[in-house]
């Protein structure tokens, strides 16, 4: 019988996002069709695209900014909250 072997690493660094009113980006993502906590994908660049240049502000002050950034290096990110 034959199997596949996968790894991944062992360690995943969480980092938390620059959001002065996390309940109210929460309720943003969700409105928008993004899961908040969830696992975001390519298909949602778009919705976070648009998000982002509404927000406006220096890319290290907008949340969906860094949203995108971490996208586009991960392709799928899983978005968790801790109160």
């Amino acid at each position: 019988m034959s199997a596949n072997i996968y790894w991944e690493p062992a360690r995943r660094e969480r980092e938390s996002l620059c959001t002065s009113a996390p309940s109210s980006f929460r309720e943003s993502l969700e409105a928008a069709g993004i899961p908040c906590p969830g696992i975001v994908t390519m298909s949602h660049m778009d919705a976070l695209r648009g998000m982002s240049r509404v927000h406006g502000r220096k890319p290290n002050e907008n949340p969906y900014f860094q949203l995108l950034t971490a996208l586009e290096e991960h392709h799928e990110i899983e978005l968790t909250m801790e109160y």
